[in-house]
């Protein structure tokens, strides 16, 4: 089993750490569950070796403890490999998370950082941009490497004006999807801040709410005051029993309300929140986004997807210096992350 498996871990947060109550698994897989207690058995008695019979690091490294089965320890019993998702998180879960097994068995531990198929993001859901390979050929859609090419442009007038068609003819196309799927009317004179990924207090969408809030009422108080026009869009789908990732969606939701009551200010901020945010809609909202919003709580990020699929379609990050943003930074250099 150990040379057939490699495990990635995906996330420190403690509810993607499953652990099952041992008479529960007794009771539906005893089978399985008999399995479990033999590999536990004989895993524990290696660890006994390794750790000069140390009793009580073994025990805190048991895949059974505290009348519950650790599955992501068994992961790591029984994977060759294991490794996080980007080079943050593969420190954290060597230096916190799984820092006895990493002790343990250090040349378990690796790195890869998560990718997206760009194919998809760019050449598929961005026609408009990738018109613009007469510039550097079409090499790029079979070799991501080829887009550095594109920077000899980045002083190039020419070529920046085509840009920025290209955005404002995304945002129009986006716009139009946006009102025959839900009847609302954005601005596409406004900056489109764009915060979608899944509905988790650790993303801080409730964060971004704030900042919101703040502008609302910089605006009430000063309804004249010169202001950029602002979108915020949202979408975002909460796990079935996630009580507060529910309240914070009705919480946005409520306010794009409230902001859509006032006529003046309405034509300077206005939120929007979409619904089933799935696939289809990411592809017709990343191409036409100005602002990527990766504000996750930093540590709790591991890497982040959302995050390298606005960046491909030319939407600056403001973030927190967690997860994958780290390495997009080091991509993309400081003018472009915030």
């Amino acid at each position: 089993v150990i040379r057939t498996f490699a495990y990635t871990n995906h996330t420190v947060m403690a509810e993607a750490l499953e652990k099952w109550d041992v008479n529960l698994v007794k009771t539906v897989i005893p089978r399985i569950f008999s399995i479990i207690v033999e590999i536990n058995n004989r895993y524990c008695q290696s660890l006994m070796e390794r750790n000069g019979g140390d009793s009580a690091k073994t025990t805190r490294m048991s895949i059974i403890k505290d009348n519950q089965i650790h599955m992501a320890t068994l992961c790591v019993a029984a994977s060759h490999s294991v490794n996080g998702v980007s080079k943050l998180h593969s420190e954290i879960i060597k230096q916190s998370v799984f820092h006895d097994e990493y002790e343990n068995t250090p040349e378990k531990f690796k790195n890869v950082t998560n990718g997206i198929a760009y194919r998809r993001w760019l050449y598929q859901s961005n026609p408009e941009l990738t018109a613009l390979k007469d510039t550097i050929g079409p090499k790029f859609i079979k070799d991501g490497s080829e887009l550095e090419k594109f920077r000899q442009f980045q002083d190039d007038e020419e070529i920046l004006t085509r840009l920025a068609e290209v955005k404002k003819a995304n945002k129009e196309a986006f716009a139009k999807y946006v009102k025959n799927s839900s009847d609302i009317i954005l601005n596409t004179d406004s900056i489109f801040d764009v915060q979608v990924k899944r509905l988790h207090e650790y993303k801080r969408q409730h964060l971004n709410v704030m900042n919101i809030l703040t502008d609302y009422a910089y605006l009430l108080n000063n309804p004249d005051a010169p202001f950029t026009p602002k979108t915020y869009i949202f979408a975002a789908k909460a796990a079935p029993g996630y009580y507060l990732a529910k309240q914070i969606i009705k919480m946005i939701w409520a306010i794009s309300e409230e902001i859509r009551k006032n006529p003046r200010i309405s034509q300077k901020l206005s939120v929007v929140f979409l619904e089933n945010y799935c696939v289809t809609l990411s592809e017709h909202l990343m191409p036409a986004s100005d602002v990527s919003e990766q504000i996750s709580l930093a540590g709790t990020e591991a890497s982040g997807t959302g995050n390298m699929k606005l960046m491909l379609n030319g939407a600056i990050t403001l973030g927190t210096l967690d997860g994958a943003n780290i390495e997009i930074k080091e991509a993309c250099g400081d003018d472009n992350i915030v």
